[in-house]
């Protein structure tokens, strides 16, 4: 199979580019990079603050297994009262079940909201 011929002002377009680049080599889409690679050096400080310890500590917890295992619990515990969730159900019930949903909501959105941002 041929490729399609080009029409005319599309052949003119290819060459006015290749024109302009060839005469602005600087503008061109891939610069050159520089020989050798330039070091850089960044400082930090030997005694973190107390906002830096305190992000490592909530890190430390989040990322542990027991915390992962504890949400899992969690989230199951929040299928099961919305399964619970039937026609007719008893007003006691019902409001068992809402604060059920609201309390699982309070531990969930953080924890998918780390989980995600990773």
């Amino acid at each position: 199979m041929e490729p399609e011929p080009l029409y005319q002002e599309d052949t003119q377009r290819i060459e006015e580019r290749e024109a302009y680049i060839a005469a602005h080599p600087e503008e061109s889409e891939h610069p050159v990079e520089p020989e050798e690679p330039t070091e850089v050096t960044v400082e930090v400080p030997g005694n973190p603050s107390c906002w830096r310890r305190t992000r490592n500590f909530v890190s430390g917890v989040v990322n542990s297994s027991v915390f992962e295992t504890l949400i899992t619990l969690c989230i199951l515990f929040n299928t099961l009262a919305m399964a619970l969730e039937h026609f007719e159900m008893d007003e006691t019930f019902a409001k068992v079940l809402e604060y059920c949903n609201l309390v699982s909501d309070m531990y969930e959105a953080p924890a998918v909201n780390h989980k995600r941002g990773q």
